[in-house]
């Protein structure tokens, strides 16, 4: 009797290997074999023909007879594959009780991971050049938190003013707060925010005095210190970046009512103040 090829994926569905699916049908369509011979029949190299039939023969599917140095193959009553059945379905069920222990802990581990933030750090000009090219390729308006501090070099200069022109350019708005100042904050808040697309409140009441840089822009928070060495980090995280939104709003709002007081009193620009014609917007306010 031949038995059809499908049969060796269900032979194998009770937990036999594809070689003992294969001797153990070779044996039952056509009888008792030795090792060369169940060789031929299954493809599996006479060396291993052995082994698999050793393993059967402990599986109760196989039984075995020497005659000198020769070896015997004998099936025995497929029967016995029942019980290897039910012993999968069992193996089965405590894998999947094992699972659903261990679930919470692998859903825990995969979640903290997932949703943990991405971090990426920066030095120097060719740091500050990084965050202002991903500022531009993320293409979002974005929120600055301006630093105390200033990094007045030619280099910086330079670096912050061509982002001005690209930021125009790539049509990405900026939201501000900044304190009032007497000599720069009237002229540029008159002259220069609705060219370079910044929106200002200003304010005397609320003192930021923050000693890094910070923007928001998209899922990212990117943050500068500028007092000594240029250092920087991009945040790729959208909690951490929705929280300081929520604050910026916060403060945008408190605001408000206090800027409209200031400036609504501002009548012209007044002289410039610069020395260079467009002065980086979050080195003076």
């Amino acid at each position: 009797m031949k038995i059809e090829n499908s049969s060796l994926s269900i032979l194998e569905g009770v937990g036999l290997s594809a070689e003992e699916a294969a001797i153990y049908q070779s044996l039952l369509s056509q009888g008792p074999q030795g090792a060369s011979q169940l060789a031929k029949n299954t493809s599996v190299k006479r060396t291993y023909v052995y082994a698999v039939c050793k393993s059967l023969a402990k599986r109760k599917l196989v039984t075995v007879k020497h005659k000198g140095r020769a070896s015997l193959f004998s099936p025995l009553s497929p029967d016995q594959l029942t019980l290897l059945a039910e012993n999968q379905k069992q193996q089965a069920l405590q894998a999947s009780l094992n699972l659903d222990a261990l679930l919470p802990q692998l859903k825990s581990a995969y979640t903290l991971k997932r949703h943990q933030p991405t971090i990426t750090y920066f030095e120097g000009y060719t740091g500050v050049q990084k965050i202002y090219d991903d500022i531009i390729a993320t293409g979002q308006d974005m929120i600055l938190l301006r630093s105390v501090y200033d990094h007045d070099t030619p280099e910086m200069n330079t670096l912050i003013d061509r982002q001005i022109s690209r930021q125009v350019a790539a049509n990405i708005h900026v939201r501000t707060i900044t304190p009032l100042e007497p000599v720069y904050t009237r002229y540029t808040y008159l002259m220069l925010d609705q060219p370079r697309l910044v929106e200002r409140h200003i304010t005397q009441k609320f003192h930021l005095s923050l000693h890094s840089q910070i923007i928001i822009y998209g899922r990212k928070v990117a943050v500068m210190s500028l007092k000594n060495e240029l250092i920087g980090m991009i945040i790729d995280n959208q909690d951490i970046a929705q929280t300081l939104k929520t604050v910026f709003d916060a403060l945008w709002l408190a605001t408000a009512q206090e800027h409209l007081d200031i400036t609504s009193k501002w009548d012209s620009p007044g002289p410039n103040p610069y020395t260079k014609p467009l002065p980086p917007f979050h080195k003076r306010s």
